[in-house]
């Protein structure tokens, strides 16, 4: 499978700048795949929120597993410049395969009653 690189697309309409982007290995499960991602983002309070938002609102599912919000200048206490080290998960259903209808994979809430 190859692995591609989520657009800035959510970054820059929220207002925030994509400082660091990491893709781990994918992991594949029976029905779907895992592709764990770590991001940095920086940006003000609020413009994370969209973020996160913006994030929420993709077709495709995220699960944040953990993040961390610090100030990115130490020195100077700007809430406009804050740093979001944020931990998701996408998750992305496995390629269609031909299925016999016997099979075991059917989930409970689609078995028929006889």
């Amino acid at each position: 499978m190859s692995r591609q690189v989520p657009n800035n697309t959510v970054a820059l309409s929220s207002g925030v700048r994509l400082q660091d982007i990491s893709l781990a290995e994918t992991i594949e499960q029976t029905l779907y795949i895992q592709q764990p991602i770590d991001m940095v983002l920086v940006g003000g309070y609020h413009n994370l929120g969209l973020f996160l938002s913006g994030l929420a609102a993709l077709p495709r599912l995220i699960t944040i597993q953990g993040f961390a919000v610090t100030n990115s200048n130490p020195l100077i206490m700007d809430p406009q410049s804050l740093s979001l080290v944020l931990h998701t998960t996408a998750y992305q259903s496995m390629p269609s395969t031909s299925v016999d209808s016997n099979s075991d994979l059917e989930p409970p809430f689609l078995e028929r009653e006889q």
